[in-house]
């Protein structure tokens, strides 16, 4: 019985029929080529070359051209950061030295984000947002970005590092003296 239905089917017979990949089929019945030459084309035919007006001579130096060089380095002092000028700014408490990070990627225009954060968090005395471009580096290297004078001239540097010296009673993150009872709703 089985054999008959294979010889029904022409299943046994000794000639092999030929076999066609499947893209050779489907190109076979729609014409030719894969979905993207049908798509698109098979690139036989010449590409068209699109008329581009003259563009007008501008002298390098004309102000209503947009250099990019010139918005930057504004004369007026305005000096826009650029992309490179990633720094990591520290939180520095000024009565002791005390430091912590704020920023591991920060731009010149992030320092006044990290001077209010600063203070925010540790209200009661002053802080002040000192960078640097390495964090390996030597911490008396770091610049304020109030003064622009490195942490090491600081008059209280490391001074919260000396076992031997009193911190100052007022020096400290002091969260009482600040008035949250706006915050608290009283």
């Amino acid at each position: 019985r089985i054999l008959a239905a294979l010889d029904a089917n022409g299943c046994r017979d000794d000639e092999i029929a030929p076999r066609h990949a499947p893209l050779e089929e489907s190109a076979r019945n729609n014409g030719g080529g894969n979905l993207f030459e049908q798509l698109f084309g098979n690139g036989d035919r010449e590409i068209e070359t699109l008329d581009m007006p003259d563009l007008p001579d501008v002298p390098p130096d004309d102000p209503s051209e947009r250099n990019i060089r010139r918005v930057i380095n504004q004369p007026d002092g305005m000096d826009l950061p650029r992309l490179n000028d990633d720094f990591h700014t520290v939180c520095v408490r000024t009565c002791d030295g005390y430091f912590f990070p704020m920023s591991n990627a920060a731009s010149y225009g992030d320092f006044e984000r990290d001077q209010k954060n600063c203070e925010s968090s540790c209200p009661g005395t002053e802080m002040q947002v000192f960078y640097t471009r390495d964090m390996d580096g030597d911490a008396g290297a770091m610049t304020s970005s109030v003064t622009g004078r490195p942490y090491s001239e600081l008059p209280t540097a490391y001074l919260y590092k000396q076992t031997n010296m009193a911190r100052p009673p007022a020096c400290g993150c002091n969260a009482q003296a600040q008035n949250f009872e706006i915050i608290a709703g009283n």
